[in-house]
């Protein structure tokens, strides 16, 4: 009787440490908490190419650039669009956008899509990148490159 308490008394333990356990790693609000770091201003700016299949460029491709914070635990803030045609070495550049990130789970999400670039569909003609809280240093303005390839 006295070792069927014990183990009732263990798996029962067992059992509350499991449930508080998985509800502490299922709430965003603590799991942001944990990953609190010193706020840094993440500038970006985003330099987009065009090129075709033998990777010559594209000019005057119309371009579509949005960004926005990915904050941890919340939905998207402070979306940024960008449009134009590329240049006459299939680029363009943004100016800098600015993003105050406070954790580690915070980052920056850019999508550059090249409006009817013929690839068969939107997600073919765009590309996403993302760029996390350790991929930034305050003070000093990050450049992402991305490179849209139109396959024929």
């Amino acid at each position: 009787m006295k070792n069927i308490t014990f183990i009732s008394a263990r798996i029962l333990f067992l059992l509350l440490l499991a449930f508080s356990s998985s509800c502490y790693l299922f709430d965003s609000s603590d799991a942001c908490e944990r990953t609190k770091r010193p706020v840094i201003e993440a500038g970006i700016i985003v330099n987009v190419k065009v090129v075709d299949a033998d990777n010559k460029p594209i000019p005057e491709q119309d371009l579509v650039i949005i960004l926005h914070k990915a904050p941890c635990g919340s939905a998207k803030k402070g979306e940024v669009m960008f449009a134009g045609p590329t240049d006459d070495k299939g680029s363009r550049q943004t100016t800098v956008a600015y993003y105050n990130l406070r954790n580690t789970d915070d980052g920056v999400s850019v999508n550059a899509e090249a409006v009817g670039l013929g690839n068969g569909s939107v997600a073919d003609n765009s590309e996403t990148a993302y760029y996390g809280y350790d991929t930034f240093t305050s003070g000093i303005t990050k450049t992402a490159v991305i490179t849209i390839t139109r396959n024929f």
